[in-house]
């Protein structure tokens, strides 16, 4: 395999809000692993004496240990009504900054604990509530906090326990009630449901949005294929390029990875997670595809607690009509998710019965046509127990001879489309799942006349069609090098021809059989590759067709394979290449 090159783009980072200011910049099926720890301790048993009677003596038993304790030495002087800032110490000695905002009558608070990568410069927090004690805190080697950047590591429990060590702290203090909470957007989710994984005895609920499950799948490579534009730029501004390169240095799903990745402690969770997403999210499908396991496999006093809201989002989009290249109508999409945390807090810290734990437990918004999103089928939320919902089929729809895409499968033959895969010239990625450049919703026609693409898309459909989950693409290929990257996107022609984003999945050769073994291909040797997508909900309606587009780069959202490639495109009864659609 031969190294990647990395060509360094310009960008525009805009200024953020609220609760998207966790959110893409400040300034500058998993395996699980279920974790115990073995100790020793003393109890009790009976002994014998003169008479009758029961006596006491000691005795030796086994007990299971802790993974991390917290012991506080450091304690601070509530400024009730003002605020201020103190160095807090982990466990290891390294002190954190850390900005405090007080209630303005002294008495004993529950704490709402933000913990952030981005340097924090407002006079107040970001709660709308008077009811707690706010503490936002620099990460580790961040704007004044000491140790060493490790980008989120030391936020779990992989090179650190800060998130559990903070919230310990914090309940040792006069001013707490014993309970915590975190919340926040992106980065300030990601150290939120790191924390929940770390299993702080004194946390009590969690409300991340736009978060991870695993930093390998979710966002550092899609399947595979390094995730170039977003790393590379997110370490830029945040100085971390040294973390950057750790990244590359793993290409594979290894132990590295596991200190990144909530599903393999998905068990150790014992709080309540309020999630928040959107379908144009880079980070979704690890929230979809685990939450199910989430619910049910959680600690028990955990278990069924969980909630789940999904909207026709980009990341961190959820205070805008504007997605993509469209402007949506719909005024319910709109989520004001710092009132809603608040909410969520007050049910689980303060007894407060406001309904937040009704209905559900997933709130998904179902799609339709962008250009039009009045008086047509889709624009409204639904609600479910699992995602997707019961009742679906998995339909599929087959490759054909002249960009067909049929529910009739192929006959016998040797039909097969090729194209060739330039790297000097990689087809460029438009919107989609991004952290940065374009993101959510856009037409993707531009690139559908290249002639490193093919294009595949139904007849017009003569009544509407619901589609809510995952699709699955698996292709049949062959390539005269021994690697090659499939990218698949998945669009929505509507009637003017725009063929619109609905979703994006890629796999690069050598992880078609798993993320933790990479195997060469042998020039001319077939092989079924199946690509994985993030899920969405949408309807195809009358006089629409759904597209699927294939390619072998989405230049500079992931890094280009630097060989040059003739690939082909098998598509008979013997090598049915198709996508698999959940269809209502």
């Amino acid at each position: 395999m031969k190294p990647r090159l990395l060509i360094v783009m310009p960008f525009i980072i805009v200024g953020l809000t609220m609760w998207s200011a966790g959110c893409g910049g400040g300034s500058s099926k998993d395996k699980f692993v279920y974790e115990t720890g073995t100790g020793t301790g003393t109890g009790t048993g009976t002994g014998t004496g003169t008479g009758t009677g029961t006596g006491t003596g000691t005795g030796t038993g086994t007990g299971t240990a802790p993974e991390h304790t917290y012991t506080c030495t450091f304690f601070v002087e509530a400024n009730w009504g003002g605020n201020s800032t103190h160095m807090i110490p982990m466990s290891d000695g390294v002190k954190l900054k850390t900005f405090f905002y007080w209630p303005e009558t002294p008495g004993q608070y529950p704490t709402c604990l933000i913990r952030t990568p981005y340097e924090h410069k407002m006079s107040h927090g970001y709660l709308p509530s008077t009811d707690y004690v706010e503490i936002i805190q620099h990460c580790r080697g961040r704007f004044g906090s000491e140790g060493e950047d490790r980008v989120f590591r030391a936020d779990g429990w992989a090179d650190g326990w800060d998130g559990f060590d903070s919230v310990e702290w914090v309940a040792a203090q006069s001013w707490s009630d014993g309970k915590v909470g975190m919340y926040g957007g992106s980065a300030f989710g990601i150290t939120s449901f790191y924390c929940a994984a770390a299993a702080p005895p004194h946390l009590v609920c969690v409300a991340p949005g736009d978060v991870i499950f695993s930093m390998y799948h979710d966002v550092a490579y899609q399947g595979g294929v390094f995730r170039f534009r977003d790393v590379h730029t997110w370490m830029t501004n945040q100085e971390s390029a040294h973390m950057e390169d750790e990244f590359l240095a793993h290409p594979a799903y290894d132990g590295f990875w596991d200190g990144y990745n909530v599903a393999t402690r998905i068990s150790k969770i014992k709080v309540p997670v309020w999630h928040h997403t959107g379908y144009y999210d880079m980070f979704l499908g690890g929230v979809l595809r685990n939450f199910d396991l989430l619910q049910s496999q959680c600690a028990p006093e955990a278990a069924g607690k969980h909630r789940l809201i999904i909207g026709p989002w980009s990341h961190c989009g959820c205070e805008t009509l504007e997605q993509g290249e469209f402007t949506l109508t719909d005024p319910s999409i709109l989520r004001d998710l710092d009132n809603e945390a608040v909410a969520w807090f007050d049910y689980h810290m303060r007894g407060v019965q406001n309904g937040v734990m009704d209905g559900g437990p997933i709130f998904y918004y179902v799609m339709g046509e962008f250009e039009n999103t009045s008086e047509v089928p889709g624009w409204e939320w639904r609600e479910a127990a699992t995602f997707p919902p019961p009742g679906y089929a998995n339909e599929s729809y087959f490759l054909g001879a002249g960009g067909a895409l049929t529910t009739t499968a192929p006959a016998a033959g040797t039909g097969n489309d090729w194209f060739d895969y330039d790297p000097s010239d990689p087809c460029p990625d438009i919107g989609g799942h991004n952290l940065y450049g374009n993101t959510g919703p856009y037409d993707q026609s531009p690139i559908e006349g290249r002639s490193d693409v093919i294009v595949y898309t139904t007849s017009a459909f003569t009544a509407p069609v619901t589609v809510i989950g995952f699709p699955e693409v698996t292709l049949y290929v062959s390539a005269n090098t021994t690697e090659i990257d499939i990218v698949v996107k998945v669009t929505d022609v509507h009637p003017s021809g725009k063929s619109v984003l609905l979703a994006e999945g890629a796999l690069t050769s050598r992880f078609r059989n798993g993320f933790t073994v990479e195997e060469d291909m042998v020039p001319g040797t077939v092989y079924p590759l199946t690509i994985q997508f993030s899920p969405f909900a949408t309807v195809f309606n009358t006089g629409h067709s759904l597209r699927i587009i294939v390619s072998a780069s989405s230049h500079d959202r992931l890094l280009s394979s630097p060989d040059a490639a003739q690939i082909r495109i098998y598509r008979n009864n013997g090598m049915p290449s198709s996508i698999v659609l959940p269809v209502f």
